[in-house]
């Protein structure tokens, strides 16, 4: 790995460094299909977030790139986001996504409604995941 550390992700089994280049390099862990990095990518990250089992890397052109295990489709980046995506989290086997339009959006497993992410009546301002959850705040800063 080469380049300044511009960020860090990490799950239960794996950490990942994205450079000030936009390089991805997996710094530990045990092997699995999330550890393989597509070449294609490289040199065009801006953010990256891991899943339980699959990586989610954001390039500069607001494209979400997925690889790893397809658990509960946490892998199915809906068509209509490509190219809107400025932020991304991992949650479980979800990703949340802000988009440019000011608004949020999710995807992968459903089962506890972490992919069903409520509409607000004002822009999004930040977005997080957790195990079981996707979290939005809005510009009143209101988390819901």
């Amino acid at each position: 790995m080469q380049g300044n550390i511009a960020g860090f992700a990490a799950n239960t089994d794996v950490v990942m460094a994205l450079t000030e280049d936009g390089e991805v390099a997996v710094l530990s862990g045990k092997p699995g299909a999330y550890t393989a990095v597509p070449e294609e990518i490289q040199g065009r990250v801006v953010e990256l977030a891991l899943s339980a089992e699959s990586v989610a890397a954001l390039t500069e052109d607001g494209v979400v790139h997925t690889w790893g295990n397809n658990i509960r489709g946490s892998r199915d980046v809906p068509d209509a986001l490509q190219g809107h995506v400025k932020e991304v989290r991992g949650g479980r086997y979800h990703f949340v996504a802000l988009l440019d339009d000011g608004t949020a959006a999710a995807w992968g497993d459903d089962t506890f409604g972490q992919s069903s992410v409520p509409r607000i009546k004002e822009p999004v301002k930040e977005i997080a995941a957790g195990y079981y959850g996707s979290y939005v705040t809005g510009e009143s800063v209101r988390v819901y």
